[in-house]
């Protein structure tokens, strides 16, 4: 069978022999055997090049909803250097 597999910004077709809930089994370009998890931080499998796509988007939109909060919370940080008083004088 063949499924899609997302890395970086493309998405190639490839012979899957096995398939578990988390790993999957597939001919590599050079002709062999290779396995790999589903999921990991660097690459993503999807049954068609659509689902595939959507995996990729969706796992960006998560790290974009990341660093907003992280942008936020700095964001604060400066508004509360910036109202910050001296009050210690000597």
């Amino acid at each position: 069978m063949v499924k899609y597999r997302g890395f970086n910004n493309t998405v190639i077709p490839y012979e899957v022999l096995k398939e578990t809930v988390s790993k999957i089994t597939y001919i590599a370009k050079g002709g062999y055997e290779t396995l790999e998890l589903k999921e990991t931080s660097s690459n993503v499998w999807g049954d068609t090049f659509e689902d595939c796509v959507n995996k990729m988007i969706k796992r960006e939109e998560i790290k974009m909803a990341e660093l907003y909060i992280q942008l936020s919370a700095v964001e604060d940080r400066v508004e509360v250097l910036k109202n910050l008083k001296n009050e210690n004088q000597l």
